[in-house]
């Protein structure tokens, strides 16, 4: 762990946190993460999270600035979400 980040570094780490946690997980912040998108159409569940990482991106890191947002099939079915940030 960097224990002195620079501010790049910083918001790259929280968003990371971000896209990790489970919604309810977290004491005090229970809206923060995301939900689960079991027995979804592939296509659905990869719209629905590209747009759930976007809202919770904007509301709980604002200073990161999203280029992109893709989601990948990864294995065993899993959505593999990659998020570019400025």
């Amino acid at each position: 762990m960097n224990w002195a980040p620079t501010a790049a570094e910083e918001v790259a780490q929280n968003v990371r946190s971000i896209v990790a946690t489970a919604r309810g997980s977290q004491p005090m912040f229970r809206a923060l993460g995301l939900l689960e998108l079991h027995d979804r159409p592939v296509q659905v569940a990869s719209a629905k999270l590209a747009a759930a990482l976007s809202v919770q991106i904007r509301t709980y890191e604002p200073r990161a600035e999203v280029a992109s947002i893709s989601v990948a099939n990864g294995i065993d079915g899993q959505l593999a979400p990659t998020v570019r940030l400025r």
